[in-house]
């Protein structure tokens, strides 16, 4: 699998982090047993996020906004909506 990445405008190069968000119950049971739908915030219409044996998802998400990357992500309403409950992220010194 290869992942989704850009360059930063000083060279470095930064993995795309997707905004995912339960949607309700899933068909199918996950690897982990979940039963949860997820939607990924910048495509709304791609539905039941969930890894299942031998199906790995081919990008990178999470539901934690402060790890989120994914500019088109960024800019949807649920994501700012979750982002403003999120205590925010500890700074490295």
């Amino acid at each position: 699998m290869k992942l989704q990445q850009s360059f930063l405008p000083d060279g470095r190069v930064q993995t795309t982090i997707h905004f995912v968000h339960p949607v309700g119950e899933a068909d199918s049971e996950s690897v982990t047993g979940s039963r949860v739908r997820w939607a990924m915030a910048c495509t709304p219409n791609l539905i039941q996020l969930h890894a299942s044996r031998g199906r790995p998802v081919p990008y990178v998400r999470s539901d934690d906004p402060r790890a989120v990357t994914c500019p088109a992500c960024q800019e949807t309403e649920v994501f700012k909506q979750a982002a403003g409950r999120q205590e925010p992220a500890a700074r490295r010194v």
